[in-house]
């Protein structure tokens, strides 16, 4: 399961970073600092979607810092992977979820399939939920230290979904409004 997760992440992630390229986002700087995404994860994707001809790197700029532009083989990739990312369906992680949930509205101008997806991600929190919550009314082991780590994990856990839950229904709540639009700040 975990393999799978962290295939299917990687996938969501290449192809949010392909979908803010697009969109003017080019330098893992901006990357950070206008999506919130790490140097950390997002370097090696680029270096990846560089070999794989999905993005060609452009001349150093200033202070060194390299502008990415996204290749015809790029588009065409994104094109053909956001689908499966929504078929796939929710991957647990909130993170995932909303970069395919976003990729589906702006690349695939799906927002019917999109919100289900996200809807789907409700369910899947609330199945969650009960389940850990059962979990949490049975009899411990009768170690203590055991026991007391079990049960911390598991109200952390459900805190962590209930708080998890709470968004998706704000953004489904606020997409009867449609979805706010940040400014774009203005050309460097």
């Amino acid at each position: 399961m975990a393999s799978k997760r962290d295939k299917r992440r990687r996938s969501d992630l290449r192809a949010f970073v392909i979908a803010l390229l697009l969109e003017g986002v080019s330098t893992p700087y901006e990357l950070q600092s206008l999506a919130g995404l790490s140097p950390g994860a997002t370097i090696p994707i680029l270096q990846s979607l560089v070999e794989d001809g999905h993005v060609r790197a452009g001349k150093p700029g200033t202070r060194g810092r390299v502008a990415y532009v996204v290749t015809s083989k790029g588009k065409t990739w994104l094109g053909e992977v956001w689908p499966s990312l929504l078929q796939d369906g929710p991957s647990g992680d909130l993170d995932s979820d909303l970069r395919v949930f976003l990729i589906a509205l702006q690349t695939g101008k799906d927002r019917a399939r999109a919100e289900a997806f996200l809807r789907s991600g409700l369910e899947h929190r609330q199945e969650a939920l009960a389940e850990l919550e059962g979990k949490m009314k049975q009899e411990g082991s009768g170690v203590w230290l055991a026991d007391q780590y079990v049960s911390l994990r598991a109200r952390a856990g459900t805190a962590i979904l209930k708080a998890e839950a709470k968004a998706i229904n704000s953004i489904l709540d606020g997409l009867r409004g449609g979805l706010p639009t940040a400014k774009r700040p203005q050309a460097r």
